[in-house]
Order: structure tokens, then C-alpha cells, then sequence
């Protein structure tokens, strides 16, 4: 599980740079870049060998009847995406997100490792891959909370996480794969985040108190959010970050307290 002191280490970068540029303003998009590279360098030189390993999944898939992946179209570096799941019969209240941020030189080997699983096992879900490197370069929804854990298990064993970056500071962790609650229907996870965290700077800085800026302080905002927030889908999303962020500061395993959340349905779902 994660340290709630990556949380104050941005925190205490925000504040710096706040400081130094009294006059910037960090929207959400800028927000969500800086979490996007999160102590990852920029690159995407292993777009080709990416693409090559996907293809290779992809004809896998096919002999093993798995629905197989598509490459989108038109975008540069080239980004893949997976689905195995029928989505008319999804309760999104109940799925989960896993961000798995692979080091650049080990993605090829590490995708091959982790499809194998999904493949062989035949888990209903959403992947998706981006062949730059960031510290969401691949992503993983489920559709069935019992699937998680077996397959962070099996992550474990594969030694997957030697070869995993850190997540954002904001997402709870077990061996350093994120897991966190998100049905995206209106903003992924890290949208909603960026968004929150964006107003919670600006607030600081307009009223002269950058120094409350820290990860409880961060909590309490969005909980102040979320009891003002009319619209019942982004206030289920900004009770997903609350509890990843939750999580992290009462160092709680973040599945069993999202097990938790879906059997008590907190949120009215």
C-alpha cells in the first residue's frame, strides 16, 4: 500500500511553484499532464516494437477465441484498446480500475505476461495501451471485483511489479499496481481528480494559504465537494477519489475497502 508522503511531496511542488509564479493558474488540464508524467520521462521511441508485441497478442487472442484488440485509429504515438465484456450487462457501480504503470523497456515483455492471464482466463474487461511511456501507459477495468485479486496475485508471482513505475500519488496501491473504483461515465478517475485538485489549488492561492496545502486538507475539499455537487454521476466520481485518497492517509487495503463500498452501496448506486 502507499505512503501518504508522495501526496505531500506534490503538494509541496504545487506550493513551489505557486509561489514562485504568483500569477499561474493550474487548470485541470495542466493538472492531469503533470500526473500523466508523474517521474516519467517523456518518450514513445518503442512505438514500433510496442505495435510488433500487440499484434503478436492479437493473433494470440484470435487462437484462444478471445476477443482481441483493436489499434485506434489516428493516433500518434499509436494507442491500442481491448474489450471482453458485454456491456449491456455491466454495473459499473461495481468496476474497477486498475492502472499498471509499465517502465518503458520492459512493456513488451510485461504485456505479453499480464494478456496471457487475461487470455487464458478469460476476464471480462477493458485494456487499453498507449505505446509513449507515462504513468498510465496501460489500464485495466474489470467488471467483476472477484477477478481482482487473483490477478494482482498472479502479478505478484509473475514479478510484474519489478517492472512497474510508481502511479500518481493520488491512486491507492497494492504491490504498485493502482486499484481504484471507477465507472467513468462522465470522467475517468484521473479526470475527476485533476479537476479537484486543480480547484483546490487555485482556492489556496487565491486566499493567501498555500501552506494548508496537504493531503488531509485535500480530503476534507473534496468531501466539501461531493455534499455540494448536484449531479449524482460526478458525485460518484469524486467519491471514488476521496476513497483512494482515503485509503492511502488510514493505510487501508483499497480492495477490500472498495468491496466494501459495493456491498453497502454508500453512494445511493
Amino acid at each position: 500500500m502507499k505512503d501518504k508522503s508522495k501526496m505531500e511531496e506534490f503538494f509541496e511542488e504545487m506550493r513551489k511553484i505557486l509561489q514562485d509564479d504568483k500569477l499561474m493558474i493550474m487548470d485541470s488540464r495542466q493538472v492531469y499532464n503533470y500526473l500523466k508524467y508523474y517521474k516519467v520521462m517523456p518518450n514513445s521511441d518503442k512505438e514500433y516494437e510496442i505495435d510488433d508485441a500487440c499484434n503478436k497478442i492479437v493473433e494470440y487472442s484470435k487462437k484462444r477465441n478471445f476477443p482481441y484488440m483493436v489499434k485506434i485509429k489516428g493516433k500518434s504515438p499509436s494507442k491500442w484498446t481491448h474489450m471482453y465484456v458485454n456491456k449491456e450487462n455491466v454495473d459499473y457501480s461495481s468496476t474497477i480500475k486498475l492502472y499498471i504503470p509499465i517502465k518503458y523497456d520492459k512493456v513488451t515483455t510485461t504485456l505479453s505476461k499480464i494478456y496471457y492471464y487475461l487470455i487464458e482466463n478469460k476476464i471480462e474487461c477493458e485494456t487499453k495501451i498507449s505505446s509513449s511511456s507515462k504513468s498510465d501507459n496501460f489500464v485495466v477495468r474489470m467488471y467483476n471485483i472477484d477477478d481482482v485479486r487473483p490477478f494482482l496475485d498472479y502479478c505478484s508471482h509473475a514479478k510484474i511489479q519489478d517492472n512497474l513505475l510508481e502511479t500518481n500519488p493520488f491512486i491507492s496501491t497494492i504491490n504498485n499496481i493502482g486499484v481504484v473504483r471507477d465507472e467513468a461515465l462522465i470522467e475517468s478517475f484521473n479526470g475527476g481528480l485533476s479537476k479537484a485538485l486543480s480547484e483546490f489549488l487555485t482556492m489556496c492561492q487565491m486566499n493567501n494559504c498555500l501552506d494548508k496545502l496537504n493531503s488531509i486538507n485535500f480530503r476534507e475539499y473534496i468531501l466539501e465537494v461531493i455534499n455540494r455537487e448536484p449531479n449524482p454521476d460526478l458525485k460518484y466520481n469524486y467519491l471514488c477519489v476521496f476513497d483512494s485518497i482515503n485509503e492511502i492517509i488510514e493505510s487501508l487495503d483499497p480492495l477490500e475497502d472498495i468491496r466494501k463500498n459495493i456491498e453497502s452501496k454508500p453512494y445511493g448506486m
